[in-house]
Order: structure tokens, then sequence, then C-alpha cells
């Protein structure tokens, strides 16, 4: 089995972890401190989310015939967890009163998109199917 996985893109991934990372730390800092206004906590949510889906889709590359179903998947994970996320923020900043078992559900969808384990989970999926590629079509 002869598997080319180029430092390029290893160096791509690690980059990639580090903006998912800075991203999810300022997620955790905005949202534990109280001076920040309930808007300015929406507003910096919405670009965190911007910043995970598009190094995500950076990442897993361009859409063709081998990487279209993952390109697929991260791309309805990631919008329809931020309709999610992004409701629950609306609902929390309209209705000061939630149920805490919505509270606690929107607050989960929030923790997965923005932690980094759906990355990895992804760019491990792109590598097993490049090898998988490569062991059945030999150059």
């Amino acid at each position: 089995m002869q598997f080319n996985f180029k430092p390029t893109k290893a160096l791509s991934f690690w980059k990639g972890i580090l903006f998912i990372l800075i991203a999810y730390a300022c997620f955790n800092i905005t949202s534990s401190i109280k001076p920040f206004s309930r808007l300015e906590i929406f507003l910096i949510k919405v670009i965190c989310f911007a910043v995970i889906y598009y190094t995500g889709k950076f990442h897993i590359g361009p859409m063709n015939d081998l990487m279209f179903w993952l390109a697929k998947s991260w791309k309805y994970i990631y919008i329809s967890g931020c309709i999610i996320s992004l409701c629950g923020t609306m609902l929390r900043y309209y209705f000061k009163n939630l149920p805490t078992e919505w509270f606690n559900f929107f607050i989960s969808v929030d923790v997965f998109l923005f932690s980094p384990i759906v990355y990895v989970i992804f760019a491990v999926l792109k590598i097993k199917i490049i090898a998988r590629y490569e062991v059945n079509n030999p150059r």
C-alpha cells in the first residue's frame, strides 16, 4: 500500500486545527465573560461559525467525484447546525426564560460545532478515502 500524504496537506490540516482552536477559545471566552452584550456574543458566534466552516471546506478541497459526499456532508452538518444554533441564540435573546432542556440542547449543538472533533473526523475520513482510492487505482 503506497500512500502519499504530502507535507503541505499535513501542514494545512494543522493550520486548520489552529484556526478552529482559536475560534473555539474565542467562543468560550466571550460566552463566559459578562461585559459582552447578547448581540456581541451573537456576532462573535457567527464569525466563529464562518471561520470553522470555511476552514473545513478549504481542507476537504474541491468537490470532485471522490470527495463529493464528504464535502456535501460537511456542508449539511454545518449549515443545519448553524441554523439550529442561531435560532437558539435568537430565542435566548428574545425570551429570557427558556426551559433548561432547550438551553442545554442549544449549548450542546454549539459545543459540537465549535469543537475540533468534527474537523478531525472529516480529516481522517478524507485520508482513508484517498488511501483506498490509491490502493484500488494504482498508477
